[in-house]
């Protein structure tokens, strides 16, 4: 019955309602009327014995058997009243019951003797209670007793006997007789108490079917009619509307905050953007004034003309970190791709190169961009060699497992602080002096792009990088395309540090 909706439980219990109570109703009547019945045959014997009483005493009195037997037995065959013709009428001569005439002669002979203890108790009863109709109740008879006096003096008595079964053959009649009436009458009821039910929790159902729509819909243009009174339903109709009033809003803060935040990222991308090129600018500006002068003075220019190339590669390098661009070269990774990595980091990084461990061996051709991999396993081990200090270590491995690239970058270097472990992979964020804080930040680009996972863990111990990359991800701007809001997931597990 739990799991039964609302809109059969409430119909369904006023149907039920409705037939218990016409039950309920139909039953008490029905005894009512049995009750009825048993109340008209005592005031049918009493009336039938205060007529017969005199007639009796004196037919009593004369030893008139003939003249008791034809009052007794009433009109003749085929002339009786309904429901009298199981009734038996006896008188009774003295206290121990000796029958004087009775309506049954067949049955109860003159001049027997009543052995029944029940009629026995019920005439001595009767002797004693001098002119009054006594009722008295068997298991299967209705008995009515009045003495028979004659000059005030007590002669006999008067026994007028129902059957019970009568009374029943009665009840079960009207029974029987009423209980079209009450299908009539409970049919519509039933019909009525459905609908009813139905029109009570329509309220309801309809506030339960905005609910499950919050789920899916757009909460800004989500349209719900629910009923709103004065009454239970129509108040919780009314915290409905409110409650969705307070989502709109929250919704439209919600957007509200994400373009500011986006505004305020952007607005750091790009202060950091002209932070990394004015630094580098401003010294070209000085070179080239520096080289105008020593040119009028005859001098040579040419080491400031040095200081101007690198000034323009290093613009060039901070604008090619910038633009990651959305068609990578798509070509598969192979292991020279790796080789190539670990020739170029070995020859920037001199001494440090030989703490640095390489494991892991590539099998033919894996369908993952190599540009691609090459760039983040580069930005990884130059960190890792950067960060590592006098006597520590760089591991780095290589592998495929799971049908995923898996490439996993440790040092021993001091762990990353813990409130910088948020914003390692935002732009312009860096964790060395002299930084540009571009490398991770290029890195987090390129696996999201690539629809892989990032998982930094850093203790006391060791700091590494774990990037796990799907085999098989195709073009990455098209994945990206696919999933406009693929989100790289990145785990911290931070230790003692």
């Amino acid at each position: 019955m739990t799991t039964l909706s609302y809109k059969i439980r409430i119909p369904l219990s006023l149907v039920a309602a409705s037939l218990v109570t016409v039950v309920v109703l139909g039953i008490a009547l029905s005894f009512e009327a049995y009750r009825n019945i048993v109340q008209d045959r005592i005031a049918e014997g009493k009336r039938l014995a205060l007529a017969l009483t005199p007639v009796l005493s004196q037919a009593l009195k004369h030893d008139d058997v003939w003249l008791a037997y034809s009052l007794l037995r009433g009109p003749g065959p085929g002339q009786a009243l309904p429901g009298t013709q199981d009734r038996l009428l006896m008188v009774l001569t003295d206290a121990g019951g000796t029958i004087f005439a009775s309506s049954h002669p067949d049955g109860f002979h003159t001049g027997d003797r009543l052995m029944d203890g029940f009629y026995t108790r019920l005439v001595q009863r009767l002797a004693r209670a001098g002119h009054q109709t006594l009722t008295a109740e068997s298991r299967n008879h209705l008995v009515l007793a009045r003495g028979l006096y004659s000059e005030n003096t007590y002669q006999g008595a008067l026994i007028i006997s129902y059957p019970v079964r009568t009374f029943w053959a009665r009840f079960t009649q009207i029974l029987r007789s009423g209980t079209w009436p009450v299908v009539l009458v409970l049919l519509p009821l039933s019909l009525l108490g459905w609908y009813w039910g139905s029109y009570i929790i329509r309220p309801l159902v309809e506030l339960a079917h905005c609910m499950r729509k919050l789920r899916t819909a757009d909460i800004a243009t989500l349209e719900c009619k629910v009923y709103e009174g004065k009454d239970e339903i129509g108040e919780l109709g009314q915290q409905f509307h409110k409650m969705l009033q307070g989502l709109r809003e929250k919704q439209a803060l919600e957007r509200q905050v994400m373009a500011q935040e986006r505004l305020a990222a952007i607005g750091r991308l790009a202060a950091g953007v002209a932070h990394e090129i004015n630094n580098p600018v401003g010294g070209m500006l000085v070179a080239l004034d520096t080289w105008r002068t020593r040119l009028a003075r005859g001098e040579n220019p040419r080491p400031f003309l040095d200081l101007l190339e690198r000034g323009l590669y290093h613009i060039r390098d901070t604008v090619s970190a910038l633009l990651i661009e959305s068609r990578i070269e798509n070509r598969p990774l192979r292991q020279s791709d790796i080789d190539d990595v670990r020739t170029l980091v070995e020859s920037q990084r001199g001494h440090v190169a030989d703490r640095v461990h390489w494991q892991g061996l590539l099998h033919g051709e894996l369908d993952v961009p190599a540009t691609a991999v090459r760039q983040v396993l580069m930005n990884l081990v130059t960190n890792a060699m950067t960060a590592v200090e006098d006597g520590g270590e760089v591991r780095v491995r290589v592998a495929q497992r799971d049908g995923s690239l898996l490439i996993d970058v440790s040092n021993t270097g001091p762990p990353i602080p813990a409130d910088q472990r948020a914003h390692i992979f935002e732009p312009f964020h860096s964790l060395q002096p002299g930084g540009t804080g571009l490398g991770l930040w290029i890195t987090y680009q390129i696996v999201t792009q690539l629809k892989g996972r990032i998982e930094v863990d850093s203790n006391r111990q060791r700091t590494g990088f774990t990037i796990t990359l799907p085999i098989g991800t195709g073009h990455p701007a098209k994945a990206a395309e696919e999933d406009e809001d693929a989100d790289t997931r990145i785990s911290y597990r931070a230790g003692g540090g």
